[in-house]
């Protein structure tokens, strides 16, 4: 479960996370190449995934650090009142461990920058506790906003530096909704055997 009560807010540090690629826009669009969104693992769904990594510089941790903002980062784009399940997959190592992962969902303040800030009005969900398991869910309510303004999911593992492989899922019955890398959403993919709207 979330609760935003409970969370402790800290503010991002100019060098936190270590060395490593500046947020922006260029660094998403890098990122989308490198790990395009791909259908639902589960084809009955509509939905879409990412697979992709905490690598150095993108590394940061849990909101309880200065370094969170150092994280992969992805928009989502309701076209209207929708239950999204939202699904993070952690690779285990050799012996079958991972680390302490979560994630959580903000609203954004516009379509394209990356999110530094955190002030609890914007937060929307948070996992709690992180948990060292190989896969976490939950369902968030999400509306359209105004503007069009998207929200923000920010997958991390608990601490700051700890690299892995992950995937992260949405899945939906809002058939327009928008899902991707900061900046570059697509719609979500109808599952091959999600009932298809007949044709008009």
């Amino acid at each position: 479960t979330g609760s935003e009560a409970a969370i402790m807010l800290a503010t991002p540090a100019a060098d936190a996370g270590g060395k490593g690629p500046e947020l922006g826009p260029d660094l998403f669009r890098s990122l989308a190449s490198e790990h395009p969104v791909d259908p639902h693992p589960n084809p009955e769904l509509i939905g879409a995934s990412v697979s992709a990594a905490w690598t150095r510089g993108l590394d940061g941790g849990c909101p309880k650090f200065g370094s969170w903002a150092k994280n992969p980062q992805f928009h989502v784009f309701p076209s209207r009142p929708t239950k999204v399940t939202i699904e993070l997959r952690q690779e285990m190592n050799a012996e079958g461990k991972g680390f302490g992962i979560g994630f959580i969902v903000v609203k954004a303040e516009d379509d394209a920058a990356p999110k530094t800030t955190i002030v609890k009005a914007e937060m929307v969900y948070y996992t709690k506790p992180y948990k060292a398991s190989k896969r976490i869910e939950a369902k968030v309510n999400l509306v359209p906003r105004k503007g069009g303004l998207p929200y923000i999911v920010i997958p991390s593992t608990y601490e700051p530096h700890q690299l892995t492989n992950f995937t992260l899922a949405v899945a939906t019955d809002d058939r327009e909704m928008k899902f991707g890398w900061l900046g570059i959403s697509q719609t979500v993919v109808v599952g091959t055997r999600v009932p298809r709207a007949p044709p008009l």
